[in-house]
């Protein structure tokens, strides 16, 4: 449970940039957004459990907030993970309707 919440709050970019110390590359930051997304794809995948975890943890309205994110990567990777959480989870689903 800890550690979704905290893969969540990882994967939230501007979280990060407004928490993380001033020097801290930018693109450092979008690295680690991007790996949480990564790491979270492969951990709710086809696994119902671990998706309702994420979800409780607000995984979804996290990824949705990514797609809006500037770029074009990090927009791709987060709907590889939005689908991935909502895959055979009509709870999910619903959130994102």
């Amino acid at each position: 449970d800890d550690f979704a919440k905290k893969l969540v709050y990882l994967l939230d970019f501007n979280e990060l940039v407004n928490a993380s110390d001033p020097d801290t590359p930018v693109e450092t930051l979008q690295e680690i957004s991007f790996y949480s997304l990564l790491a979270i794809i492969s951990i709710v995948r086809e696994n119902q459990a671990a998706q309702d975890i994420y979800a409780k943890h607000g995984v979804i309205p996290a990824i949705l907030k990514s797609l809006k994110a500037g770029s074009y990567e990090p927009k791709k990777t987060a709907c590889f993970c939005l689908t991935a959480v909502v895959q055979q989870n009509d709870l999910n689903k619903s959130e994102v309707i």
